[in-house]
């Protein structure tokens, strides 16, 4: 019986640039080669993608090869000097960073921010602006979110439940039901409001202060949420709680 004949180009021996055909491990169209590079290691390849890369010139050899070639292309294609003394945002580059043993991104810069700090970048991230300081600059805005939102009215970051004080916390559920009933096309109950609690200010003017048991409900469910048409009432929880203790039972 014959056996089976070696695809075109995969006879044991053809060399393809480093790597030299050692046997067939399948047959086909997609024909697997195991191929002995020229620094001695073996690899796996379908004939075709070894082809390919060979006619194209970007055949490297095994994969050992491949990610040390891939990896000095990198550090050599890499001119610190298109960043060092440059400014982004707050940071000065001052230097680079080279370590072979990371696994993405060999070279980074040393940046000194303004603040004094120091960091180590990839340069991507500073082209991009996606770096700009070395932390201080992230830390600055949130407080100053924090002393935009939170201490206008003092309602958002105080309060037992969630952070927030009782009168907030119906505030945002007024607003929450009405934005959920329009969008549902809800016509059976009106779900507009008086367009001046878009700021809480206004909300609690026209309340003040109130328990951590109440909440504000409307008198008549078919006209807006408005100041003549709400009043303070007790919520579920207080009604749970009265219920469960045995309070006004016998």
């Amino acid at each position: 019986m014959n056996s089976v004949k070696p695809p075109a180009g995969g006879e044991a021996g053809v060399r393809y640039g480093p790597l030299v055909v050692d046997s067939v491990l399948t047959y086909g169209r997609k024909a697997r080669l195991r191929f002995r590079c020229d620094c001695g290691n073996l690899h796996e390849a379908t004939l075709h993608t070894v082809k390919t890369r060979h006619k194209k010139g970007t055949l490297s050899g095994c994969k050992s090869c491949q990610s040390r070639k891939k990896s000095e292309s990198g550090l050599t294609r890499f001119d610190p000097t298109r960043y060092i003394q440059k400014r982004f945002g707050r940071l000065l580059v001052t230097g680079v960073d080279i370590d072979q043993d990371r696994r993405n991104v060999k070279s980074r810069l040393v940046c000194l921010c303004d603040c004094g700090g120091q960091v180590v970048v990839r340069p991507m991230h500073l082209t991009t602006g996606k770096t700009t300081s070395c932390g201080c600059l992230h830390q600055e805005r949130l407080v100053q979110v924090a002393l935009e939102t939170h201490t206008v009215h003092a309602n958002a970051s105080s309060g037992e439940l969630n952070g927030h004080t009782p009168l907030y916390r119906a505030w945002s559920k007024i607003r929450a039901c009405c934005k959920a009933g329009m969008e549902k096309g809800v016509g059976l109950v009106n779900h507009d409001y008086d367009q001046r609690w878009d700021d809480f200010r206004a909300f609690y003017s026209d309340f003040g202060p109130i328990d951590r048991y109440q909440t504000i409900s409307r008198i008549d469910q078919s006209k807006p949420w408005s100041r003549e048409n709400c009043f303070v009432n007790f919520g579920r929880r207080h009604l749970f709680e009265k219920k469960t203790s045995g309070v006004g039972h016998e």
